[in-house]
């Protein structure tokens, strides 16, 4: 795959796991000599809609991921499947980047394009478990935020989260 764009370029080293040439791509970000979006997506037939975050979870590369997620890439962005970047990690067993896509609040209730929820693609016992404790989590913040605007009576919160 050549790669021409910065774009290109990132999604590229992402699904390799270049950590250095992800740093120097997201440095160039910040100093604000290119416009690089973090969270563009793949034109490849293999890879379409998948983000940087997408490919670097599926091919297990930790620190690819963290070095993204630092820099804001979205953890909740499906690609033309439906699939989050959790819906991968949770899919290829990948333990340690599913903790800590939910620690950068990936959301564990998304449904994919074949209506299943990261837990439903992974066989892994331990993910399951993982996947659960976080559904629980979402429970008890919607839950939290449904009881706060009840009490101070924001109509408009309460029809959104209804």
């Amino acid at each position: 795959m050549e790669a021409n764009t910065l774009e290109e370029k990132l999604l590229l080293y992402a699904k390799e796991g270049s950590c250095s040439h992800i740093q120097s791509l997201l440095q160039s970000r910040i100093n604000q000599s290119s416009s690089l979006n973090i969270n563009c997506r793949s034109r490849s037939k293999a890879s379409l809609g998948w983000t940087p975050l997408h490919l670097a979870c599926c091919s297990g590369h930790r620190e690819a991921v963290q070095e993204l997620l630092k820099a804001g890439a979205d953890a909740n962005l499906q690609n033309n499947m439906g699939d989050t970047p959790l819906h991968k990690a949770a899919f290829t067993g990948r333990k340690e980047i599913v903790l800590l896509l939910l620690r950068y609040d990936a959301c564990s209730n998304i449904i994919n394009g074949t209506a299943q929820i990261p837990k439903d693609v992974t066989e892994d016992d331990e993910i399951i478990t993982m996947l659960e404790a976080a559904e629980r989590r979402e429970t008890r913040r919607w839950e939290e935020k449904l009881l706060e605007a009840a009490r101070e009576g924001d109509i408009s919160t309460l029809s959104k989260l209804v």
